[in-house]
Formats: C-alpha cells, sequence, structure tokens
C-alpha cells in the first residue's frame, strides 16, 4: 500500500533491538534484514549450518565486550551521542568483541550531530599484507547498495528542476530495448523505482560483479540482465538492483551525461566528498587508497579482488567515512553541507517522506532510502553489500544524528548489525516490552497463518532460482496466538506472539512478522520488519525445502543406482548366457546414456557447491557444464521414456525389467521436471 503516516511505537525492526539475547540469535542465525542491498543473499547466512556453528563460542565474547561498552559512563537522559571521547571508547569497546567474534580485518566508522564530525575513526586493517591500517579520511570502502542514495539523490535533483516527473512512465525516459512490458498494461514510474514495487522479476545473481572492469556502458548492462514484470507495479515490494540502475540511466538520458560525471560534478563536488568516487576502478589518485576486501576461509583472511558492478548505480561507489559524513549532514540538514547544497529544502524533505508501506506497523520506502524503525526514534537510511563488504548509514532526525559503518571483510555482514545494535542500545535505549494478552479470534488467525512461505524477491529464470530453496520458511501454528518462523536461513526457529490483530512480535526481542489475510481467508502474504525489500508470499507444500530436496534425492538415488546397475545387469547376463531381446538391451542404452548425462551433471553440480558465491562473478565452467550435461539427459530421457511405453505395449522383456526400466524413467522425468523448475537446464 502506499504510505500513511508513520507508525510509532514498539514496532521497531530487528535491527534496533537492545536484549542481550536477541543480540546473540541476530548473531546466531542472520537476519533476512542483510539482504536489503546490492546483494541478493548473505554470505554469512548462505554458509552450511556447520560452518554457522563456529559463530556461537565467539558471541559469547562479543556480548561481555558489548555490555563492557555500555556499561561506560551511561549517557544522559538526552537522546543520542554527545560527548566524542565516551563514543570514541564505546567503539573502541565494540570493535575489540566484533573483531573477535567475528575475524574482521577492519572497520570505518562516523557518526555526525548538528552539522558536526562526532566521532571519525578506522579500525583494524586496510591492507593486512601491507600492515596499512584504515583511515578514516582517506581509505575507501566499497559501499554497495548506499549508491543507492547517490542515485536516489540525482534524480531527485532532476525533479526539483522540473526535469523529470516522478510520477510519469519510466518508459517515457528509455529507449524502446528497455521498455519492459507489463501484462497488467501499468507501467512503472520512477516512485515505483524508488520504492522498489516496479513488478520486476529481479536478482541477476549471475554475473552481478566482475573480476574485470565492465567493457561497455550502462545501458548495455541493462539490456544484459533485462527482466519480465511479473506483479502489477505499485503493488507489492520486491528490491531490484535492476530498478536503481534504470534510474541511473534516466539521469543519463535527461542531462546527457554519464552518471558517474553526473554524481561526481553534483553531489561529491558540492559536498567535498573529495575521498569518494564511482569510477570502476577508481580514479588513479585515490586507487592507493581502496581497502581490500577479504573472505574468512580455513582459518585466515584471505586478500579478494576488487569487485566491480556492472549496474553502476546500484552498487558501484566507493567511499570513505568522512566522505559519507558530509552526505549524512547534508541529508539532515536540508540539502546543506557548508557552503555546498545538493536539494533544496523542499525537495531533501520530499525525499525522506514514505512512498510505500507494507503495513501500518512496518517502515516505509521513502523516495529511495527506507526507514529501519518508523518511530521512538525514527531512523531512515541504507544497507550495502558486495561480497566483501559490509556497509550501513542510519540517519536519526530527530536528534540531527547519522552514523555510518563499514567492514571490509564478508564476516562483517553480521558484525555490522551487531555494531548498530550496540549504538542503539546505548544511545537510544527502549523500555522492556509488556506480554500481550490474548485477543478474540487470535487461535483462528494463528492457524489460517501456517504454511510455507517462498520471498518475492525470487527469481524465475537461470540457476538463481535455487535461492528460493535457501529462503523458503515455515509459518507453523504453536499456540492460539503464537506462531514459530523456521527455515534453511535460520540455525533457530523464531517465535512469535500476537499483540494486534495478525502482528506478531518475537517473543524475545522486536521483530515483527505482519501477515496479510486475503478477503478473510488464509494471509497470502507475510512481511517482516527486517526484511523491508521483500514480502513472503505463500506457496504450496510440494515446493518447500524438505518436499524438493526429497525429491531430487530420490531421483538422484534413482540415476546412480542406473549408472551401476545396467553394467551390472549385462555384465551378469553375459555371464549367465541369458538371452535378451535386442529390443530390450537398446530401451536399456538409452536409459543408461540418459542416466549417465544425468550423473555427470551431478558430479558438476557438486563441484559447484564447492564455492557456490563464484556465480555472482559470472556462470562457473562447472554449472555450466552440469547445465549441458542436464539438457543431454533430459532429451535422452524422452527417447528411455518412449522406449518404455513401446516396452509395456508390446510386452518387450520380463515384466520385471520393465518395471525397473520404468523405475529409472521416472526418476530421469523427475529430475528433468526438478531441474527444470529450478533454472538448472540454462
Amino acid at each position: 500500500m502506499r504510505a500513511a503516516e508513520p507508525g510509532g511505537g514498539a514496532d521497531e525492526g530487528i535491527l534496533t533491538r537492545s536484549h542481550p539475547v536477541a543480540q546473540l540469535r541476530a548473531l546466531d542465525r542472520g537476519f533476512p534484514c542483510r539482504k536489503n542491498s546490492c546483494m541478493p543473499f548473505t554470505p554469512t547466512r548462505d554458509l552450511p549450518a556447520a560452518i554457522r556453528l563456529v559463530f556461537y563460542l565467539p558471541a559469547f565474547t562479543m556480548l561481555l565486550a558489548l555490555q563492557m561498552a555500555s556499561a561506560q559512563a551511561p549517557p544522559t537522559a538526552q537522546t543520542g551521542p554527545r560527548d566524542p571521547a565516551e563514543l570514541a571508547n564505546f567503539f573502541d569497546g565494540v570493535y575489540a568483541g566484533l573483531e573477535r567474534a567475528h575475524h574482521l580485518s577492519g572497520m570505518t566508522v562516523a557518526v555526525v550531530r548538528d552539522g558536526n564530525v562526532l566521532l571519525l575513526k578506522g579500525y583494524g586493517y586496510a591492507d593486512i599484507e601491507r600492515r596499512t591500517r584504515v583511515d578514516p579520511e582517506r581509505t575507501l570502502f566499497r559501499i554497495g547498495s548506499i549508491t543507492k542514495a547517490l542515485t536516489w539523490t540525482a534524480v531527485m535533483q532532476l525533479h526539483t528542476e522540473g526535469r523529470v516527473d516522478l510520477s510519469a512512465p519510466v518508459e517515457q525516459l528509455l529507449p524502446e530495448e528497455l521498455n519492459v512490458r507489463s501484462p497488467w498494461k501499468v507501467a512503472p514510474t520512477l516512485h515505483d523505482l524508488m520504492d522498489h514495487t516496479p513488478g520486476y522479476d529481479d536478482v541477476p545473481v549471475v554475473g552481478l560483479f566482475r573480476h574485470e572492469p565492465y567493457k561497455g556502458v550502462l545501458k548495455d548492462a541493462l539490456v544484459e540482465t533485462l527482466p519480465v514484470i511479473v506483479r502489477r507495479p505499485g503493488d507489492m515490494v520486491s528490491y531490484s538492483n535492476f530498478g536503481a540502475a534504470l534510474a541511473g540511466l534516466i539521469v543519463e538520458r535527461v542531462t546527457n551525461v554519464s552518471w558517474e560525471h553526473y554524481v561526481e560534478s553534483r553531489i561529491l563536488a558540492p559536498l567535498a566528498m573529495t575521498s569518494a568516487s564511482v569510477q570502476q576502478p577508481v580514479q588513479a589518485e585515490l586507487a592507493g587508497d581502496v581497502a581490500k576486501g577479504y573472505r574468512w576461509t580455513n582459518g585466515e583472511l584471505k586478500p579478494q579482488g576488487f569487485e566491480y558492478v556492472p549496474l553502476a548505480p546500484a552498487g558501484g561507489a566507493s567511499a570513505s567515512a568522512a566522505a559519507i559524513a558530509h552526505f549524512m549532514i547534508a541529508h539532515l540538514q536540508d540539502g546543506v553541507y557548508g557552503s555546498g547544497r545538493i536539494l533544496p529544502g523542499w525537495g531533501a524533505r520530499q525525499m525522506h517522506e514514505p512512498l510505500y508501506r507494507a503495513a501500518p506497523q512496518l517502515g516505509a520506502w521513502l523516495h529511495g532510502l527506507y526507514e529501519l524503525r518508523p518511530a521512538s526514534p525514527r531512523v531512515y537510511g541504507h544497507s550495502g553489500d558486495t561480497l566483501w563488504f559490509h556497509s550501513l548509514m542510519a540517519l536519526f532526525p530527530e536528534s540531527n544524528t547519522g552514523i555510518f559503518l563499514s567492514f571490509n571483510s564478508d564476516s562483517g555482514a553480521a558484525a555490522r548489525g551487531d555494531a548498530y545494535l550496540a549504538f542503539l542500545a546505548r544511545y537510544y535505549p527502549q523500555p522492556e516490552l509488556q506480554s500481550p494478552n490474548l485477543l478474540p479470534g487470535a487461535a483462528d488467525r494463528s492457524a489460517a497463518s501456517t504454511g510455507w512461505f517462498i520471498p518475492t524477491r525470487l527469481p524465475r529464470r537461470t540457476a538463481a532460482r535455487l535461492i528460493g530453496l535457501m529462503s523458503t520458511v515455515s509459518i507453523r501454528n504453536e499456540g492460539p496466538n503464537r506462531l514459530v518462523l523456521s527455515g534453511p536461513g535460520f540455525d533457530s526457529p523464531v517465535h512469535f506472539v500476537e499483540v494486534d490483530p495478525w502482528v506478531y512480535r518475537e517473543t524475545r526481542g522486536q521483530e515483527l512478522l505482519v501477515m496479510r489475510p486475503v478477503h478473510g481467508s488464509s494471509p497470502r502474504y507475510a512481511f517482516l520488519s527486517s526484511n523491508p525489500g521483500s514480502a513472503l508470499e505463500r506457496t504450496t507444500a510440494i515446493w518447500s525445502p524438505p518436499a524438493q530436496l526429497l525429491l531430487a534425492g530420490l531421483a538422484s538415488l534413482g540415476i546412480i543406482l542406473a549408472v551401476f546397475g545396467y553394467p551390472i545387469a549385462a555384465l551378469r547376463g553375459r555371464v549367465l548366457k541369458l538371452r535378451i531381446d535386442s529390443r530390450a538391451r537398446a530401451a536399456h542404452i538409452a536409459a543408461w546414456m540418459a542416466a549417465a548425462a544425468f550423473a555427470v551433471g551431478l558430479i558438476c553440480f557438486g563441484a559447484y557447491l564447492q564455492d557456490p558465491l563464484e556465480v555472482v562473478f559470472g556462470l562457473p565452467s562447472s554449472l555450466s557444464a552440469a547445465e549441458w550435461s542436464w539438457r543431454i539427459g533430459a532429451a535422452l530421457a524422452v527417447v528411455s521414456g518412449t522406449s518404455a511405453v513401446i516396452m509395456w505395449a508390446r510386452r518387450i522383456g520380463p515384466t520385471g525389467s520393465r518395471v525397473i526400466h520404468t523405475v529409472v524413467v521416472m526418476c530421469q522425468v523427475a529430475l528433468t521436471l526438478w531441474a527444470a523448475r529450478w533454472g538448472l537446464l540454462g
């Protein structure tokens, strides 16, 4: 729904938790809030459960450090930080705990208030091998989707100058090859792009990043990742990197300059953001200041290469904490930093007004930014992720305060949320919530809410569809007013209790689960306050992870048995000198060839799973080989399936042989349909 006035009170998202147990559980399971970014998934969350268990013991160490930091001379009743020395001591303690818990390479932080920089600090290393420390004034971190805040600021500049109409269809501003036709005869508008409701089937996981600079221009990258429209524009949120990049192209077409040049001249220069860049690679004079990204693997931090983003307006920028401090001050001061102005006051205020709110209790999407919590105090901003960098920019307009955090390792995904939680607990503490009473009709609502739910931000094409198996969640009824949410992305179930009709609050935290009933029937959609970029849509049990993995497992087992079984049976027949009908032999050969092709595909897919993150840099050869093998297997399955029909029709061979052959064919057909469902046939 388009936004009403912001809600208030206890409807914060998961990032606003202050309870130590809630902090531990947030670290434990990796919340989907970390997906609101350029990345479609969070590396920490998507690690196997056995690896995620490594975080348990360090979590207690981290929490102890956070508690000690919070115990230092607490701030006065005034809301927010004020004392730079006290704030520095606080973050010193926080980083010490986070470094031990998450094996961090480095962190940079900026806190601003009332137009001034209150804190600017760097921790750890920008380059471990060279022992180069993080310099908050100079060291550039990759800021991922915080780049979108630059893009949307550019769009708002053009809007305030009367050069674009935010409510006009974007197709009026685009070349024909980028006009995505809507089955609803309603084209997305810039408003829809800003609040991520254009209806696009997005998440171009394959090739999201590149190891080398992208050779084409922005228009080429958009054409390569052209989505389809799967929902009526304006109706439902589904985070879209394509939509943000499309806005960047609109800036280019309206101004006749590149997006990079426009941002540099109209945003970075007026705000004196000298240690920021939207170039990929960055300019030569800044190249020596770019922090390396690191991956925690096999007990050590290993350096990674620069991540080039073809859809640059969605996530291609690099910046120091000092540069982002200037940007935050400008947005907190109605577009002004020092003598520079990037927006008229009314335009800056409009940019921070709600556009879309899925439910009154949830944070809203603004004109490109989003509310981390709606009120008490209100917080809005944007997170940003690449594979190796994880950042957050959060603005507190009521206290004229802003905070920017960035980490240069994949393990920083969890650390970012924990650092922000500690900041909130310290400077914006919330009262303890009371246990709610049982509401009339609660039992019926809980029963109607049960089922399997899959994110709306699920790709419909390519092997990226497999993300659905890692994201599908189960919502179950565990009492008259209680629900429990679980799934592959959660190490432990999350328990909720109803606080208002169809609104459930986590029993040990402040996460909200809001169900949306459809005309009095079972809810079709569910919303988590920690994940404003996607809704959860009800699906049938057959598409649940247990059912799908069981189907794939049984079919694969049948394939493997066939690969070995047919040669063994042939050898047995030769030894025993059994007479075998030539037509049956031909059918068995066809079935074995199909099974062998599927088996090769399974082996190649297993090789790909040794490092599934590689897919974001392009289609790995192992996954490409798996797709081709399964295509060949699917084609041969048609032949073996036809032979099975002929064998039964003409009673060729013994009955037992025909039954076994039919079971093998059924396994081949099942695996073909499964692979097609999850985009594994290419």
